[in-house]
């Protein structure tokens, strides 16, 4: 057993399980067209460090979505990236790179007066994340 692999077992056991991803990230998207409904609405991605990924929608504030929820969300998140489109409905792209640095690809409905929440972002998000073919990473 090599030493990294050695180092990864015992910390998963004291600490639960880790991925190749120890530090955290954040990234977020700002709904500026002031001619929108969803007009400074900020939506916010973060990752912990077991490699989790997360959504905050500021409609809805204190709520972090564990992006696990969407299907074919990558299982260890090591950086996030947000756009979004400016119409209400318009669409959030959630980008995620993987630790085997595969990057997925998941396109969200924003509706006015609807946050993104546990219970709709795996309808919001449909069909789910997708792997970016030819990842260079």
């Amino acid at each position: 057993m090599s030493l990294t692999q050695e180092l990864t077992s015992e910390i998963g056991a004291k600490y639960g399980n880790w991925c190749g991803s120890w530090g955290r990230d954040v990234s977020s998207a700002v709904v500026d067209y002031s001619g929108s409904d969803l007009f400074e609405t900020v939506f916010r991605a973060a990752t912990d460090r077991k490699g989790h990924a997360f959504l905050n929608d500021s409609r809805n504030p204190g709520e972090w979505i564990n992006l696990g929820l969407v299907p074919g969300a990558p299982g260890c998140t090591a950086d996030t990236s947000l756009a979004v489109t400016e119409e209400a409905p318009g669409h959030l792209f959630i980008t995620l790179l993987a630790d085997d640095g595969v990057i997925y690809r998941a396109q969200c409905e924003t509706v006015n007066g609807t946050p993104l929440t546990s219970a709709n972002i795996a309808a919001a998000c449909a069909p789910g994340f997708t792997a970016i073919p030819g990842t260079p990473v």
